[in-house]
């Protein structure tokens, strides 16, 4: 493995770090212009002469430089015996409903039911360990915590929050290599992604309503999981280059069978596509485009009243999302200077298509780190 260089002179890890805490705290439009910005910086910093020449490193040596896209978990291939581990730190926020691809109103909302949500935040802490028996055979577990809150409107005016948190569903999967080619252009590998995700999150999350004075049970987006064991397919395929690395990968979630309390979760379609670039040993930047469609609820929970908000409706569940995502990778240097990686994801929805009225993502940021042993 290569050892990366110091190479930001005028942009240290603690500066960058404190950026980055800026940005999760206020959570706002401008402070997410604010680290795209950063991103541009780092992106226009001239190379480290001392850094190590990409052109030098032979193709069949490429596919074992720490050059993955960092939230594409299921892209991950590592080498036989090594060992990776690592943290994700996921802020959403959504407000606002729409219903198809159009806006709408709380009033328009509140014609068709009793309360309207206006606001959601989820921050998500994700644990993930991955283990390479074989060159061909990568090994996942990822564990989640979440933490929601929902606002509401009610047709009288007033306001409430609901909130849950806790473990969500345990997920295993596989990554497999089924052929790799090497040619001029690069390295190029093509596999499968394969895996379950276990029923660990609570679908029995409650919380105080001032409309009936008591705690009930909360609905469907508030919950933690899905309650029934999932199934998970998928293909991929990662080029490498010198300075490029890139992929596609297309991954199904299927739901099985029925939950203890009469439904399941609509199945799950997502592809994304992605390229980074390196431009040192220490810092690359990537650009992501992802799509999944999520499925209507099948069954319903008789502890909800789909009349009441339409987060209670089983049949308003279903939705489109494109999303652009932007980030970097900075190797920070600690312990085996060439294992640790911190990675840094904004990402601003470009289409939004509900089975609504649904509340719409607003903005998203991922931080994360990962080392390589």
């Amino acid at each position: 493995m290569m050892k990366p260089q110091r190479c930001l002179s005028c942009c240290s890890p603690i500066v960058v770090t404190r950026l980055i805490m800026m940005t999760m705290r206020k959570h706002s439009l401008r402070a997410l212009r604010g680290l795209a910005s950063l991103v541009l910086v780092l992106v226009a910093m001239p190379v480290n002469s001392e850094s190590t020449d990409y052109t030098e490193v032979p193709l069949s040596e490429l596919v074992k430089l720490d050059i993955y896209a960092p939230s594409v978990l299921r892209s991950h291939l590592h080498e036989k015996g090594e060992w990776m581990l690592g943290y994700e730190l996921m802020i959403m926020s959504m407000e606002g409903s729409r219903e198809g691809t159009e806006p709408v109103s709380n009033q328009d909302v509140l014609q068709q039911f009793m309360v309207t949500p206006t606001h959601m935040s989820m921050d998500m802490h994700m644990f993930h360990l991955m283990y390479a028996p074989s060159n061909d055979l990568t090994l996942m577990m990822m564990l989640a915590y979440l933490d929601k809150s929902m606002l509401h409107l009610t047709q009288a005016g007033g306001t409430f929050q609901t909130q849950s948190s806790g473990l969500g569903d345990v997920k295993i999967s596989v990554n497999q290599v089924l052929s790799e080619v090497e040619t001029t252009n690069g390295v190029h590998r093509f596999g499968l992604t394969y895996g379950i995700s276990l029923p660990t999150g609570s679908i029995d999350e409650e919380d105080f309503l001032p409309a009936i004075a008591a705690n009930a049970r909360l609905p469907y987006p508030m919950q933690l999981g899905s309650g029934t064991f999932d199934p998970s397919i998928g293909a991929l395929y990662l080029g490498y280059t010198s300075k490029y690395y890139w992929g596609t990968q297309i991954v199904a979630t299927m739901r099985m069978g029925e939950n203890d309390n009469g439904y399941r979760l609509g199945s799950r379609i997502e592809l994304e596509s992605w390229v980074s670039r390196a431009w040192t040993d220490s810092v690359s930047t990537f650009v992501r485009l992802s799509t999944n469609h999520l499925g209507n609820i099948h069954g319903a929970d008789p502890a909800l009243n789909p009349m009441m908000v339409p987060t209670a409706d089983s049949n308003r569940q279903a939705n489109t999302n494109v999303n652009l995502h932007l980030g970097f990778d900075f190797n920070i240097g600690i312990g085996k200077a060439d294992d640790h990686t911190i990675s840094i994801e904004i990402t601003q929805p470009i289409y939004q298509d509900f089975d609504g009225p649904q509340l719409e993502t607003t903005d998203i940021v991922r931080i994360s780190w990962q080392v390589v042993f």
